[in-house]
């Protein structure tokens, strides 16, 4: 009986220790990440560099991904190593701070190499992180836990965002970009702190001795098994196509409401707050939905209105349109982020779950580094409507793809 209670105790704090970790997080990365582009372009960056910005940083997760997450495997201290990840990543936060002293003709290409190179700890981070954060918190209440957490990341992220816009647009360029950027690193602090603060599951040396451990595959294992598993095949085949016709816009949305549209630092941050506010009033509703129906049903759901949402943009010519069409994808954005990391969590083979993640989060990170650049072309060759009608029909495939699995 003692020994339930302390269980129940533990798993009580460690929720409540993980929303704070996550509601830290959100402030720190909404301080830096809906500026990123903007503050490219204002440091002379053209489209092309705008969409080095998504294709760098996922290329040095290509690299680091999975020799990464077999490393921390090997480490018997999992939640120390995790730790120093988050605090050598946020750090990166203060190097771009530094970007506007350096030579003016190398800075547009300096901050896309700092950005990039932030990716190598955190891609590593966020492996080992969904890794252990599924051995605390149970299988049957991680849809519930996770719907509550999202909520509150979505309202830390709103007034983050729509303060650092705020700020951004009231100091003068570029100290304003330095103070924010520096105030989202020691909002990491409290991120490291809340997630150092969270209790492992205690077990004995025998206990532990006795219990089957987790093996690191190589990629030619995970290959080789993936031939066994036709699922889990199927599943990152159409992971691949669904990320590469999800982030090949992404770049191509930040040029067209900066140099179309004609958006500063605060209606890029009314943006993410549109994207917020919908993720909001949706997560629970996406969260019951999955309690209900299956996680399989709702990302597939998810994703095909998701896929639906680039014919939105065809009718966006003004900025305030532009902020209902990113309310828009906020409602699917918020379904499927809350169910696609447990969708992968059913999908992996328990044995070396760990390098499981890891490589469909490579897969994820390999279009991410080619999509940003092929939707660019795309937008400089064909135009506007046409890169939003394309993606539109390979999302929508994609996403009839994942309920058919």
């Amino acid at each position: 009986m003692q020994r339930r209670r302390h269980v129940y105790y533990d798993l009580r704090h460690n929720v409540r220790m993980n929303l704070y970790n996550g509601i830290a997080s959100s402030i720190a990365m909404n301080l830096v990440i809906p500026f990123v582009g903007i503050f490219a372009m204002r440091l002379g960056a053209n489209n092309f560099e705008v969409s080095l910005l998504s294709s760098l940083p996922a290329l040095v997760a290509i690299i680091v991904t999975v020799p990464g997450s077999a490393f921390i495997d090997k480490i018997n201290d999992k939640k120390r190593a995790i730790g120093i990840l988050i605090l050598s990543g946020r750090f990166f936060f203060v190097l771009m701070a530094l970007v506007p002293f350096l030579p003016k003709h190398i800075r547009p290409m300096a901050l896309v190499i700092v950005y990039a190179l932030m990716n190598l700890p955190i891609s590593i981070m966020s492996v080992a992180w969904q890794s252990f954060i599924a051995d605390i918190i149970p299988l049957r209440q991680r849809s519930s836990v996770f719907a509550v957490r999202n909520i509150w990341i979505s309202i830390a992220s709103a007034v983050a965002v729509i303060a650092g816009g705020w700020l951004l647009d009231a100091i003068p360029f570029p100290t304003g970009y330095q103070i924010v950027f520096v105030i989202a690193f020691f909002a990491a602090l409290f991120e490291w702190h809340y997630f150092i603060s969270i209790r492992e599951n205690k077990v004995t040396p025998a206990a532990k001795a006795s219990q089957p451990q987790e093996d690191s595959l190589s990629i030619r294992d995970i290959l080789n098994q993936a031939l066994h598993e036709p699922t889990f095949s199927r599943f990152s085949i159409t992971t691949l196509l669904y990320h590469f016709s999800w982030m090949m816009v992404w770049p191509v949305f930040t040029v067209y409401k900066v140099d179309v549209l004609g958006a500063n630092n605060t209606w890029m941050s009314i943006y993410t707050l549109a994207g917020s506010m919908a993720s909001v009033l949706f997560f629970r509703y996406w969260g019951r939905l999955a309690d209900k129906k299956g996680n399989k049903l709702v990302l597939s759901l998810a994703a095909m209105g998701l896929g639906l949402t680039p014919l939105v943009w065809l009718f966006i010519h003004s900025l305030e349109l532009a902020a209902l069409a990113d309310f828009v994808g906020g409602i699917f954005t918020a379904g499927f982020n809350l169910v696609f990391f447990n969708r992968v969590l059913e999908i992996v083979p328990d044995k070396g779950r760990t390098s499981y993640i890891a490589f469909v989060t490579t897969l994820v990170q390999v279009a991410a580094t080619i999509s940003p650049l092929v939707g660019i072309w795309l937008y400089e060759s064909l135009g506007f409507a046409a890169t939003m009608i394309i993606t539109a029909i390979f999302r929508v495939i994609a996403g009839w793809l994942y309920f058919r699995l």
